[in-house]
């Protein structure tokens, strides 16, 4: 095995938030299937309708949401037909659906699952519920969690829906027990509608439903190798994050459909980009049970500590609370850095930042109300966090890096979320883990399609027996041979406070590629933390991108090897330690924030 370490030497991804949901006057059917071609049949005199309560929709959907629908605005319910995928979560379970029959009196029934079915399936076979036309019983209830192989749908009793002020129908629950399951019912003794809509009248359903299937350009096939330019039902020709980087990311395009619960949230995600899993033990090195404690920080110094890294600044800009988790800033304050980072008000009020939107735009999911009729925040008044993962952000869009069982400025250590055998880390660096099948790190042990794919573990190490050690990562290789990494936050710590004097003014300085060279930008005047929560980012960001098999070559000359890293002060994420230069009594630092092109070329998953 080849082993990687950080030691003590002298592209932010872009952003896609999109805003793609169905609203308004909808007005939707679905036929029933062929049993024999598994097409939507052209007669139309029975249908079914799928109808929600207009005020349980959200405002607003992203291509990771779990359902396309959004609300009108109404009290009522309304018909989400065209709309409509399952919704699931371990706290919630599912969120019912309901059934309307057009055309006929008679209740509609669900079909139970076909018997005997063996997953996950080999390349380029049919889905089997699909060609049975049953009800699908997949495993677990995302690809990522649960267990068991029940009916993925329960199907109600009759209930009156009230659809305008003077109107109403009549409506079956249809409750999912699956993030992507497939229901077919059955209207009389011979009519069978699989929802949501799969299928056209020319193009045979196949499992994934119509509304997730246009989203990336239509009808899906089996059997696609990569470089294949069409997606497939069990493909896996996810690009990027640059061209030439091997395709793939481990998840088939049925699974990423299917979807993962991610810090208790149900998420769907893109079939055609590259996804990361990450989980964060912290703290995690421990002798005889009892958990190394850090000088500095106490129980962690990445959450649930005495403090917590990266530290929140306090923005020069006033903060307004907007409808929907959306932020709004009087001056330039976010970058993609901040993206799962948080806005933190005074005396209270706490935000988790999902997605940023420009520079003075984000959005978050608040955790901790803001007071009573709180709409802005004055300067001084709220902080804001960047990403203990901002380094990453530099290789793979932050939409892209998922993090398991995570929650922030607290302790994290097992999650259920992957397959986590993780026992214990003993200095130095003995990692024990138990034997499991599906093995450790797996985020897809619940696949219909394909291989056992892993994500990475991040541990932090308090101990400081090696104090030259500041990280170390289990092989240069992608997250199925190798993908457990260590960042030993108390060494950074002590590190970079040995490199501060007394009565030092600090400096920070990064490098960003100018006509495709590494540039510094001008120094700025800093202070402590910040320079600690840089250091951090650096360090963390280096021993994932490890995991992710970069950089895979040794670098260097024929006098000096850099390991797997850039020199120091090129300017790469990658680059082998943090720099510095003195001069009378400031000190400078420089801490590269950016990956090039070089880097995200070698990026694999598989």
């Amino acid at each position: 095995m080849s082993w990687r370490k950080g030691v003590i030497r002298g592209v932010l991804g872009g952003l896609a938030w999109a805003w793609l949901g169905l609203s308004g006057a909808q007005a939707g059917v679905v036929p029933p299937t062929d049993p024999a071609t598994l097409k939507l049949s052209s007669d139309i005199s029975i249908t079914v309708s799928l109808y929600q309560l207009d005020s349980s929709l959200p405002a607003t959907v992203s291509l990771q949401s779990p359902s396309r629908c959004t609300t009108t605005g109404t009290p009522f319910y309304r018909d989400v037909t065209d709309c409509w995928l399952p919704e699931w979560s371990p706290a919630s379970s599912g969120k019912a659906v309901y059934v309307v029959v057009n055309g006929s009196t008679v209740v509609p029934t669900l079909v139970p699952p076909a018997l005997g079915v063996s997953l996950p399936l080999a390349s380029g076979t049919a889905n089997p519920f699909v060609t049975a036309l049953t009800t699908s019983a997949y495993p677990g209830q995302c690809t990522n969690i649960g267990a068991g192989a029940e009916a993925d749908f329960t199907l109600g009793p009759p209930t009156t829906l009230q659809t305008s002020s003077n109107t109403s129908v009549v409506g079956y629950a249809l409750t999912p027990t699956d993030c992507g399951g497939m229901a077919v019912v059955q209207v009389g003794s011979s009519l069978k509608f699989i929802l949501p809509k799969d299928g056209t009248t020319s193009v045979p359903a196949n499992g994934i439903p119509e509304v997730w299937e246009n989203l990336y350009g239509g009808n899906l096939k089996p059997g696609a190798p990569c470089g294949d330019n069409n997606l497939h039902l069990d493909g896996d020709i996810d690009s990027g994050p640059a061209p030439g980087a091997p395709c793939g990311d481990g998840i088939s395009t049925f699974d990423e459909y299917r979807g993962f619960i991610v810090s208790g949230k149900q998420i769907r995600t893109d079939p055609t980009q590259k996804d990361v899993f990450l989980h964060l033990v912290n703290p995690a090195d421990s002798v005889g049970g009892v958990f190394a404690v850090s000088a500095s920080c106490g129980t962690s110094c990445l959450g649930g500590g005495t403090t917590t890294y990266p530290i929140p600044t306090s923005p020069n800009a006033t903060l307004t609370l907007g409808a929907g988790g959306t932020f709004t800033t009087t001056a330039n304050v976010f970058s993609t850095a901040n993206v799962g980072g948080e806005i933190t008000g005074s005396p209270s009020g706490r935000a988790r930042i999902v997605a940023v939107t420009g520079p003075t735009s984000a959005t978050a999911e608040i955790t901790q109300p803001f007071p009573a009729g709180t709409t802005s925040l004055a300067p001084g008044s709220w902080k804001v966090s960047e990403s203990l993962f901002a380094n990453v952000y530099a290789a793979i869009a932050p939409e892209r890096v998922h993090l398991l069982g995570y929650v922030p400025g607290g302790t994290n250590l097992l999650t259920n979320e992957w397959v986590d055998s993780f026992v214990s880390l003993v200095p130095a660096q003995t990692l024990t883990e138990s034997v499991t099948a599906p093995p450790d790190r797996t985020v897809n042990p619940n696949r219909v399609y394909g291989a056992a794919q892993k994500g990475l573990r991040i541990m932090e190490g308090l101990n400081i027996n090696a104090s030259a050690v500041l990280g170390y990562s289990f092989g240069v290789a992608s997250p199925n041979q190798a993908g457990d990494v260590i960042v030993f936050t108390q060494r950074i710590i002590n590190y970079i406070l040995s490199l501060i004097p007394a009565g030092t003014t600090l400096q920070y300085s990064t490098a960003s590629l100018v006509n495709g060279t590494w540039t510094w930008a001008s120094p700025m005047v800093t202070d402590q933390n910040f320079i600690l929560s840089k250091a951090f980012q650096f360090y963390t960001g280096m021993e994932i991108l490890h995991s992710l098999d970069l950089t895979p070559a040794i670098q260097g000359t024929t006098k000096t090897s850099y390991g797997h890293h850039f020199a120091p002060g090129t300017g790469d994420c990658l680059d082998q330690a943090i720099t510095t230069t003195s001069k009378g009594s400031t000190v400078t630092f420089y801490i590269p924030s950016l990956c090039g092109g070089a880097d995200q070329t070698q990026f694999l998953l598989k």
